[in-house]
């Protein structure tokens, strides 16, 4: 049986990664194997904040003119 050659599917799997790092500091956004660990700690980060997010605003109620409730931003 011959070799499989993973060239291709290895190629891709870079550019995605490195597509998806655009705007990174540095080598972040260049170099792959730094890019996967900023990628996936970005990856992580925006999971929490979603939540720290939606916790922010959980308990504002329907009234936005209370101190605690107003956007900062």
């Amino acid at each position: 049986m011959a070799r499989v050659q993973t060239g291709v599917t290895t190629h891709a799997r870079h550019k995605k990664v490195l597509d998806a790092s655009k705007g990174f500091v540095g080598r972040s956004s260049t170099n792959y194997r730094i890019a996967l660990e900023r990628l996936e700690k970005s990856l992580q980060y925006a999971y929490r904040d979603r939540r720290v997010k939606s916790a922010s605003s959980a308990g504002c109620g329907s009234s936005a003119s209370t101190p605690r409730c107003a956007s900062t931003g």
